[in-house]
């Protein structure tokens, strides 16, 4: 009976209560895709930084965060997979929140292998990933025979062509003369070993006998000369060449630490055995034939120290204005260990080819 009623209405009364429920139902439709909308464009806004530190199992990689429209960010991380366009349903690590640029190593990943990576935000409106970026890892540790060099005192040395790009000599150097033709100054007295503030060198314990294969011992002045004590074309070190080789060998390394930079990559540098090395030699494989031998040092007051146990490796950063940077390696460990020493005192060379 009441749909009878209704259909008895006038056709104006209908229209105009379709034309009601048309209206409301168009509205209605437009409030969702509208606040569907505002809420997609209030998602955070971010770019994936470049990859940095490929080895043959890991990479480096992080994102920057440009905007979160009225939100925080409640997680940030990384995504990655072999195929594009990488989601967290692949993988993924998450380094925190808020809105500070980020980085992270990827490991556990396979030799030879091309990999996609993006960084991601989640805030309250959803998640939202930066731009695309891939890579390729390495062919494990690469270390192939390199085209060597020599000094002007008429010294030959190897040298090693690594997976990260860098050209190490494979010997001590032991040169008495700067790339320019100048000469260095040897300084055999204690006393004036420990007053000098300008480049000297020293054979150890005074014996040229050492020299070969061990290489000359030289003071933070020599090493971080204009002059240049490298033969032309190569260079001696710095902080962060060394922390790229330790990295390298040990994708876990702390670039910045001080102290123990690696556990595992100073094992991989350290000629094998016991024949220069005194026992034990802990881990010593020389995985990359950089055949590091223990010279020991010159301490500043002009005391020869710790040959056989340990060698220290000048780099050409200062730490202040009486200490320089280096790496240490020991008989009784497989670290590398980041540390500063007295400008004075004597510590081996290894050159980096430009």
């Amino acid at each position: 009976m009441e749909l009878y009623h209704i259909l008895l209405l006038p056709s104006s009364i209908l229209m105009k209560t379709y034309l009601t429920f048309f209206i409301w139902g168009l509205f209605s439709l437009v409030l969702l895709f509208s606040c569907s909308d505002g809420n997609r464009s209030s998602v955070a806004e971010l770019s994936t930084n470049g990859i940095t530190y490929i080895t043959s199992k890991s990479a480096v990689c992080g994102g920057k965060i440009t905007s979160s429209p009225g939100s925080t960010i409640t997680e940030k991380g990384i995504c990655w997979s072999v195929n594009p366009n990488p989601t967290k349903e692949n993988f993924f690590i998450a380094t925190g929140s808020g809105m500070s640029n980020f980085s992270t190593t990827i490991s556990g990943l396979l030799p030879k292998t091309l990999y996609y990576v993006r960084a991601y935000a989640i805030n309250g409106s959803g998640i939202s990933y930066g731009n695309l970026e891939s890579f390729t890892t390495l062919d494990g540790l690469q270390s192939n025979p390199g085209n060597g060099l020599s000094d002007l005192d008429g010294n030959s040395y190897s040298s090693i062509v690594l997976g990260n790009g860098q050209e190490w000599m494979g010997e001590n150097l032991r040169t008495s003369t700067f790339s320019n033709g100048e000469p260095i100054i040897q300084v055999q007295d204690s006393a004036q070993w420990y007053s000098i503030a300008s480049p000297a060198w020293v054979s150890v314990s005074n014996s040229a006998n050492f020299d070969n294969p061990h290489g000359k011992l030289y003071n933070w002045y020599a090493v971080a000369d204009a002059r240049n004590v490298c033969p032309i074309g190569w260079h001696v070190p710095t902080d962060a060449d060394w922390s790229s080789l330790v990295h390298y060998l040990d994708s876990s390394s702390t670039s910045t630490a001080m102290g123990v930079q690696s556990g595992t990559a100073g094992g991989k540098l350290k000629q094998a055995g016991t024949t220069n090395w005194v026992y034990p030699n802990t881990g010593a494989t020389n995985e990359i034939n950089f055949s590091a031998l223990p010279a020991g040092i010159r301490l500043s007051n002009g005391d020869f120290q710790s040959f056989g146990e340990k060698n220290f490796f000048w780099s050409t950063n200062e730490a202040d204005g009486l200490n320089g940077y280096g790496r240490y390696l020991y008989s009784n460990n497989s670290s590398v260990v980041r540390i500063f020493e007295d400008k004075r005192t004597g510590g081996t060379v290894r050159c980096l080819k430009n």
